[in-house]
């Protein structure tokens, strides 16, 4: 899916709600290495990166979002 963010981030959430966060994270994290300020994309990857146990990258990720825009969490 190359350079498509948007495809990308969509397929990692499929793979989040269908209880595989490990399949998730290779898109998100290369959906938000695409589009690095699109807060959602954040978002979602740090509750994936939360499923699979690793709480402090979850928190760099919510922490940009805090800070880009204190009211979205």
């Amino acid at each position: 899916f190359g350079e498509q963010p948007t495809i990308l981030f969509l397929l990692g959430t499929i793979a989040l709600k269908s209880q595989a966060p490990e399949d998730a994270l290779p898109y998100l994290r290369q959906a938000v290495d695409l589009q690095p300020d699109e807060l959602e994309f954040r978002k979602v990857l740090g509750t994936a990166l939360q499923y699979q146990d690793q709480p402090n990258e979850a928190l760099l990720h919510y922490k940009f979002v805090l800070d880009a825009a204190p009211d979205t969490l």
